[in-house]
């Protein structure tokens, strides 16, 4: 499984090579970190234990977060709820 698909164009330019004028630099060595933690990922199981790697709750239910630097997290969810592809990877501060 991998990541499918962003909601952010600077993450995907991240991910795809290794720089992007939308992600700050002080950001993007620790966010390559986590989203070859996240494309590697087959499902919950696999992030279990990551640094930072939580589900959100309430309205944000079935949606994970992995820190990137302070408040500053990766967002996204699984095609399949717990398994599949990695869909919407956004970056934000959601405190």
């Amino acid at each position: 499984m991998s990541i499918r698909t962003f909601a952010h164009k600077g993450v995907e330019e991240v991910f795809l090579t290794g720089r992007s004028r939308r992600i700050g630099v002080e950001f993007r060595e620790r966010m390559t970190l986590v989203l070859d933690a996240i494309d590697g990922a087959t499902g919950v199981t696999d992030l279990r234990g990551a640094r930072g790697f939580h589900a959100l709750q309430g309205p944000r239910a079935g949606t994970f977060a992995m820190s990137v630097s302070g408040n500053w997290r990766l967002t996204f969810r699984f095609e399949h709820g717990n398994t599949g592809d990695v869909l919407d990877v956004d970056f934000e501060d959601y405190h």
